[in-house]
């Protein structure tokens, strides 16, 4: 679709002006929706499905991020090889892509975005070897861009590779293809083969923000997931507008525990570049929503981590306490590090 008529879509679907979608559309450097998104959009104008506004917005809002690298990320890449980030001592990123499905206008990583195939597999296979040749790796993330871009036979061989790795005990694959492009897991056997093969290494980490964005396509492909014996783990990020209610985000929480998924994750934005997003939640209504998920109320695993990115060491920094009444002190220390640590961040860059 061209961007003239997905413009139009959105317009529709979002009871938007043309020239205010247009307007977004320019400042991220053209909008990226996948056809799956698309159809269910058009489908829930004809009153054929129950897409919603607010779960569309992730992918809508301009750009939240005025600078590269918000989380420090980049330093950690190693020379020579840019497919391995390496933040921690025993665990990298390896990195197989810039391409995904849909451009989510949050993203840390959106200047590098890109619905163009980026895949080199020369590249991976320079990273799986580094990885081979550093015996203190443990975990792997295989990331991007989103890891079900990549042509399925070379994802099947990045996945085997790193499987028969005899020191790499934990593979994490993490995507957003399971609610934006589910046939992309449903149709690609080779991978599904590669998973089932895996041998309990390896996990699959979700990204779903919102309990609409489930659908009888995305249920088929976390079937698959699960009959290849690969554990699902959601990572969520808290959005205003999105999910940044007790109720709305209880609501996707549950949703993903009915389909044996387990919200492990919920990221905070990036507190040096939020303030005047349209995503910024107040910290009254993060903690509105941590009280509710912390609660006696709440089963064990329906109780996520709040987490953000320490862009001080690019690690993450995270917390759950439970019950959360008695303990609204240590909460309000970690929301306090959080700026502080961003807000250092931007003296100290502006200062450089």
């Amino acid at each position: 679709m061209r961007n003239g008529a997905l413009i139009d879509l959105v317009s529709s679907f979002m009871d938007m002006d043309r020239s205010a979608v247009e307007a977004i559309d320019e400042e991220v450097g053209g909008l990226f929706v996948s056809r799956f998104l698309q159809r269910r959009m058009a489908e829930t104008i004809e009153g054929r499905d129950s897409f919603t506004r607010e779960a569309f917005r992730q992918f809508l809002l301009p750009g939240l991020y005025t600078e590269v690298d918000p989380t420090n990320e980049r330093p950690h890449i190693v020379d020579g090889y840019p497919t391995v980030n390496n933040s921690y001592p025993n665990s990298v990123a390896l990195m197989v892509t810039r391409t995904c499905h849909v451009k989510c206008t949050y993203c840390f990583r959106g200047d590098l975005i890109t619905s163009r195939q980026t895949h080199d597999s020369q590249a991976a296979q320079a990273g799986i070897d580094w990885i081979k040749s550093h015996p203190n790796v443990s975990t792997v993330l295989v990331t991007g861009g989103d890891p079900f871009t990549v042509p399925a036979e070379q994802l099947a061989h990045i996945v085997e590779s790193l499987v028969s790795i005899p020191t790499v005990n934990e593979i994490r694959i993490d995507t957003r293809a399971l609610t934006v492009k589910p046939s992309s897991v449903t149709d690609s056997p080779e991978v599904l083969d590669a998973l089932g093969a895996a041998g309990g290494k390896v996990w699959f980490y979700s990204q779903i923000n919102s309990a609409a964005e489930f659908h009888p396509d995305v249920d088929r492909a976390i079937a698959a997931i699960r009959r290849a014996g690969v554990p699902i783990v959601n990572q969520a990020v808290l959005l205003k507008g999105v999910n940044h209610t007790p109720v709305l985000m209880r609501e996707m929480v549950y949703s993903a525990i009915r389909r044996g998924i387990r919200t492990d994750y919920i990221y905070l934005l990036d507190g040096g570049a939020e303030v005047d997003s349209p995503f910024n939640v107040t910290d009254d209504d993060i903690r509105a929503i941590f009280s509710e998920l912390w609660s006696t109320n709440t089963s064990g695993l329906a109780k996520p981590r709040a987490v953000y990115v320490d862009p001080t060491s690019n690690t993450k920094a995270q917390l759950l306490v439970t019950p959360f009444e008695g303990n609204e002190a240590a909460f309000d220390k970690f929301l306090a590090d959080r700026r502080r640590k961003y807000s250092r961040r931007d003296v100290d860059g502006a200062s450089s």
